[in-house]
This record gives structure tokens, sequence and C-alpha cells, in this order.
């Protein structure tokens, strides 16, 4: 990108002058290494639809080129303007869950995207209402100093219960569970007593365990999560064992791009496990590149959080990096077998055009909530 002056008053020069620059240019690596593995998991897709490959690249291509240009509108709010937009987009996001019941898509048992007309592609709302809820929770949990313990909270409760509520009616009970994570989080991230942490894992307990009983698919996943460990699950393969497979064919450097099979024999590997098709095709190399990446994001987060205080945008900063970063551990850890398989992606490798632009919505919330008036960091 052209040098900026660091004295350089326009909107653009403010904006490259104030934001974590090394942050950026990791968030547009991550979009163009998850371009790249979308693309080549998602080849037999494209031949199972008939579709011309250069079709099928050329659409890829224009959702990374959306995502950047997300990161990059979005990064040019100031942390103010992010918080009086917060209701707004929260509002948003309720609308389009509720739009589900209208316009929902059902696929697999389950409706969770929408059909809206003259869109390609149908959006999954509840990819955009994650961060919209981390951006009200924190809305409200910063106001406890003026508004009180039990208003802030009460307003925390609710707007969790109402995003998570629409999502469980899809069903999505992973995204769900997902959800009920991140509100602990940011409960402990604003502060609160353990005994009010303590008391809701304890009721996400409660409901993990009616989902179990209640929900066939849902006891299947943990059941054969449960036998793999007890080594009981005699010569069954399932995804996992496919996985590690993967892994281990690709070695230390990969079998070459484009040139792995996990993605023909695992339905839907693309969305669920992009990492075993990383490992598989670049080796163990490509698979320390995408963790080195959200480590370096996690840290590049961390470091401007320090300099910013008590308050909505670093509370707010602080609970989007962890919906960044724990989605992007859980995809990583059911994918390696520590955990049951969900349906959470990995951000900015998993296909998808929602997840991806939500991601990239995430990214650029982060980069405006960090934004430093006088800093220009460069690395």
């Amino acid at each position: 990108m052209t040098y900026i002056a660091r004295n350089d008053t326009s909107i653009v020069g403010k904006w490259w002058n104030e934001i974590d620059q090394t942050l950026l240019w990791c968030i547009l690596a991550a979009i163009i290494f998850g371009w790249l593995i979308m693309f080549t998991g998602s080849v037999q897709t494209a031949l199972a639809e008939a579709e011309t490959l250069m079709t099928f690249s050329v659409r890829k291509l224009i959702f990374a080129g959306l995502a950047v240009v997300t990161v990059i509108i979005v990064s040019m709010l100031r942390p103010d303007e992010v918080e009086r937009l917060t209701l707004s987009g929260f509002g948003l996001a309720v609308i389009l869950l509720l739009a589900i019941f209208v316009l929902g898509v059902e696929t697999k048992g389950a409706t969770r995207w929408i059909a809206l007309p003259g869109l390609p592609f149908y959006p999954q709302p509840t990819e955009f209402a994650k961060p919209m809820l981390v951006l009200l929770m924190a809305w409200s949990l910063s106001k406890i100093p003026t508004w009180g313990m039990a208003k802030a909270l009460g307003a925390t409760v609710g707007a969790f219960a109402l995003i998570a509520g629409l999502v469980i009616l899809q069903p999505d009970i992973s995204q769900t569970a997902f959800l009920g994570l991140l509100f602990l989080g940011m409960l402990f991230l604003a502060g609160l007593g353990v005994q009010w942490v303590v008391l809701l894992m304890a009721a996400g307990a409660g409901g993990l365990s009616l989902a179990y009983m209640s929900l066939a698919h849902v006891r299947y996943r943990i059941d054969s999560f449960v036998s793999r460990l007890r080594g009981t699950d005699g010569d069954m393969r399932d995804h996992n064992d496919m996985a590690a497979d993967a892994f281990r064919n690709g070695g230390i450097e990969g079998l070459g791009l484009g040139e792995g099979r996990l993605k023909t024999s695992i339905p839907e590997a693309q969305n669920d496990m992009p990492l075993a098709i990383i490992g598989e095709e670049l080796g163990l190399l490509g698979t320390l590149l995408v963790l080195i990446l959200f480590l370096l994001i996690w840290l590049r987060v961390q470091s401007r959080l320090a300099g910013l205080g008590a308050g909505f945008p670093s509370l707010a900063a602080a609970g989007l990096a962890l919906l960044l970063i724990g989605q992007a551990l859980i995809n990583i850890f059911y994918t390696v077998g520590l955990i049951p398989t969900t349906g959470i992606t990995l951000p900015f490798f998993s296909d998808g055009g929602s997840s991806l632009l939500a991601s990239a919505l995430t990214v650029g919330l982060l980069l405006a909530l960090t934004r430093q008036k006088g800093k220009a960091l460069h690395g």
C-alpha cells in the first residue's frame, strides 16, 4: 500500500495511522490463504454441480473481495460510532433470525439459511448475529457503573436469551452452545463474580444434558466421541479417522495444493474440516501457518487492548477476539478429535459466504474498536 504520512489528516490517512497495520496484514493474509483452500477444497463440489471451474473460482474470488472490502469499510468506523450503531446492528440481526421463519431454506432437517431476493447465495443469519450479540453484551455490561448490576446483567441475559432462543429453534444446538460459551466469556471479561459464572455454567450443563436426552443427532455425536476415546468404536471409520489419515498423508510438506484426497471422501470437508485439507495438501508447515496467523491476530488484539482502558471499546474488542479465536479453537479441536464434532466453522478457511463475510465483519469491528489516535503500529 502507498505510504501515508503520519500527519495526513484525511479520512484515509487518519484511518491508516490509527489502526493496527500488522493486524490488518494478518487478516488480509488469512482471507487470501483461506480463498486458496476454499477453492481447492471445493473443486469436487463444483464438478458434482456441473459447474465450470472458472465459474466456481470467480464466485469464490468475489466473496474474498467482498470480505476485504467489508474489513476496510467497517474498520473505518470510530469506536464511538461502533457503540452508537450497536443497538441498530443487534436489531437487524434479530430481524434476520426472525426472517428464517418466513424465508427459511431447509437443509438436512434444519432451517438455518434464508433466501433473499436478488442474492446469489443463501445467507446464514446466525453467523452475523454472533458479533452483534457480542457488541450488545459489551454495551450493556459496560453500563454497570451507571445502570447498576441488576439492570446491566438483566439486559445482557435478555439479549443472550433472545438470540439463543431463535437459534435453538432452527434447530442448531452447536451454535447455541457456542453462544452460551460467549455469554459466560463476556461475564468473565466484565469482571463478574465467580458465583455468577458457576451458576450459569450449571444451567448450560443442564441444557446440554436435555439436548443429549431429547435429540438423536446430539446423542450420536457425543456417544461416538466417547466410544472413540474408550477405544470401543471397533473398525468403524468416522470423520476423525479420515482427518487423522489426511494429516499423516501430508507429513511435513504435504502432497501439494489441490492434490489431497480428504475432500473427496468426507462430505462437506471444506466446511467442517478445512484444517485437515490443509494438513494433507500443505503438510505440517501449512497447518502451522494457519495456527500462527490466528496466534498473531490474538496477540495483536491483546497488545491494543492494553492501551484502551476500561469501557465499551475494550470489552467489545475482547469479546470479538474471543468469538473469532474461540470458533477457530473449537473447529481445530474437533478436527483432531479432542471434542465431539460440531458445525462451528474455521474463520476465513471454511467454505461458505456467510462464514467468510461474518468473519470479515468481526475483524473489521476489531480494527475499528482498537483504533488509537496518534499511534501507527507497523509491527
